[in-house]
């Protein structure tokens, strides 16, 4: 079932991962998965995949960096696949600071929100209980944040990507 959800997502996102290592992060059932490798190695991007396969199914998703402008690159690709889709029912964009967008709902799907969060105040990132966490630059984040992080989406059993360059880290 999970399957045919993801080969549809992809199709209708004309999105084909580019090798088995992109294969392996889609197709593994782990609740929490790192994705990591080196500059320019589309961790960002199979990331930002792993969080459109969350959000129809989810409530509340949330793309954290070690500041705010560091998660909107997954965020604007999170949001320019689910336009290409026409299911974006509200966006809030500014140019700094945290960013949203809404999925419309429907009988099937929750009608997710999607949010981007700081990591730079650990104590911040409570409160409630996302089904899903992109972490983006994960190595730049405090232990502490990942232990946040860890316990938010531990309620929902939800998942967890956490992506970056590990490298001298």
């Amino acid at each position: 079932m999970i399957e045919d959800y993801r080969a549809n997502m992809f199709k209708v996102l004309e999105y084909t991962p580019t090798g088995k290592e992109q294969w392996a992060i889609h197709n593994s059932d782990a609740r929490i998965k790192l994705v990591a490798g080196g500059e320019r190695g589309g961790k960002s991007f199979t990331g930002a995949k792993e969080a459109v396969l969350a959000a129809p199914l989810s409530e509340l998703v949330w793309i954290v960096g070690p500041e705010f402008d560091i998660a909107r690159t997954e965020f604007e690709y999170c949001l320019n696949d689910f336009n290409k889709q026409g299911m974006v029912a509200d966006v809030s964009f500014p140019k700094q600071g945290p960013c949203s967008f809404r999925l419309k709902g429907t009988k099937e799907l929750k009608g997710c929100e999607i949010v981007t969060k700081s990591a730079k105040e650990p104590q911040k990132l409570g409160m409630e209980a996302p089904d899903f966490i992109l972490g983006c630059e994960a190595a730049q984040m405090e232990y502490e944040a990942y232990l946040r992080l860890r316990g938010r989406v531990a309620e929902k059993r939800g998942k967890m990507v956490l992506s970056g360059t590990f490298e001298g880290s």
